[in-house]
């Protein structure tokens, strides 16, 4: 830990000069000296290399992954690509059999968000984290980001939370007479389970708010570790099996509009079932 000493001094006088006459006043001067209790000192072999960049401290080299540039002879690194890459830490550090730069390939886009915190997850094993798109769009999220099962899983959840409120719109809609009857018999239980279901979803979308980005870091570490033994592990690889995709994003709504059409008719279909069934059992009570 860093020590500072601090000494005072005698005043041995003082003398107003010329041209400072009226200028002149009250002052304290300070010299301020570093003395190290060590010198000579040999680094350890973890600071043989720039923990930013990865540059060798002893040849001023830059590592090969960087590319040639006009600056890497003399071991000077693009401040842009750091920065964005690998957002200040060192590209060669291991995250259980994966490095980090293979990470930051596979992510591809916003490493500057995500890498920092897959670091605290790594060294401190931190579950929680703030994802606004996990928050209001969780479903186009995972699907972006290429995790299809659980865009799958978000968009029925989803859906399900909002079957109260589609069960009230079937009311105005062009369904059988009896259909409506029942739904309009039943709006007020249908409006508090609209109530019940809504605010489940937000607790649902807070949930995966703080833990899209663990899952999307486990994501990571599962497709990297497969790829690794599918001997797929080039950077252009890397960028191909992960990153984005937006076009997903479209597919994602579309199957989340098909999903909920199936389920609604499978509703209307239960519904008129029982309808038929009710009206057959009154029948039957007359034969």
């Amino acid at each position: 830990v860093a020590q500072v000493q601090v000494c005072f001094g005698p005043v041995l006088g003082d003398i107003d000069l010329a041209v400072l006459i009226g200028a002149h006043g009250a002052r304290i001067h300070i010299d301020i000296g570093v003395q190290l209790l060590g010198g000579h000192l040999q680094p350890t072999p973890e600071d043989e290399k720039c923990r930013r960049c990865g540059t060798d401290l002893k040849t001023g080299k830059a590592p090969e992954f960087f590319g040639e540039n006009e600056n890497s002879d003399r071991g000077f690194i693009d401040e842009e690509t750091i920065t964005f890459d690998f957002a200040g830490f060192d590209p060669e550090e291991d995250f259980g059999g994966v490095k980090l730069r293979d990470i930051s390939s596979f992510v591809a886009t916003n490493t500057i968000y995500y890498i920092p915190i897959f670091k605290r997850m790594k060294d401190f094993g931190t579950k929680f984290s703030f994802n606004l798109a996990c928050l209001a769009f969780p479903s186009l999220y995972f699907a972006n980001r290429k995790m299809w099962g659980w865009a799958v899983f978000a968009a029925v959840l989803s859906i399900v939370m909002s079957l109260p409120l589609v069960i009230l719109y079937m009311a105005d809609m062009t369904i059988p007479q009896a259909m409506a009857d029942a739904i309009n018999s039943h709006s007020d239980m249908l409006n508090i389970l609209d109530s019940v279901f809504s605010f489940a979803d937000w607790v649902i979308r807070i949930v995966f708010c703080l833990l899209g980005n663990r899952i999307y870091y486990g994501f990571v570490m599962r497709s990297l570790r497969r790829l690794k033994s599918e001997n797929h592990f080039s950077r252009e690889e890397l960028m191909a099996a992960g990153g984005i995709r937006p076009m997903n994003m479209l597919l994602m709504m579309l199957i989340k509009g098909a999903l909920a059409i199936a389920l609604g008719f499978t509703v209307y279909t239960i519904f008129n079932m029982m309808t038929v069934l009710s009206d057959f059992s009154t029948v039957s009570l007359f034969i």
